[in-house]
């Protein structure tokens, strides 16, 4: 690897910044929960039925019946454990990240734009005027 004194600050803290993303808990389980839900056969097949199904809807496929076994498929996949850890950690995760959004645009910028990535405690916050 090219020596890091090379290396722009920015480009050394972006590099840091991946690696703490990399480190976090937020990560770790997102990434976990993702392997066992590509490992999982009722997982693949749940979402495979579910693509066709949306594929064929778009398509033009637009019958009530068609609809249905879209809305079921959905309604199955949603409730599946492992789609549901899933989520959950996908949303912990990017939540994480929007919050880390919020403090480079305010730390930039002076403001965090639309405030979507805030952290929910005024006493971490970078700032937004809100009370």
């Amino acid at each position: 690897m090219e020596d890091t004194q090379k290396i722009h600050p920015v480009i050394q803290a972006a590099i840091r910044f991946t690696h703490a993303v990399q480190e976090s808990e937020e990560y770790r389980r997102y990434r976990e929960s993702e392997k066992k839900t590509l490992e999982s056969m009722e997982c693949v097949m749940a979402v495979d039925r579910y693509m066709e199904l949306r594929s064929r809807a778009a398509g033009g496929d637009m019958t009530g019946a068609t609809l249905q076994k879209l809305q079921d498929a959905k309604d199955h996949l949603d409730h599946l454990p492992l789609m549901r850890e899933m989520e959950e950690a996908k949303a912990a995760f990017q939540s994480l990240m929007d919050q880390a959004e919020s403090i480079l645009r305010f730390g930039i910028y002076g403001d965090s734009g639309d405030n979507e990535g805030c952290p929910g405690s005024c006493a971490s916050c970078p700032g937004c005027g809100k009370k």
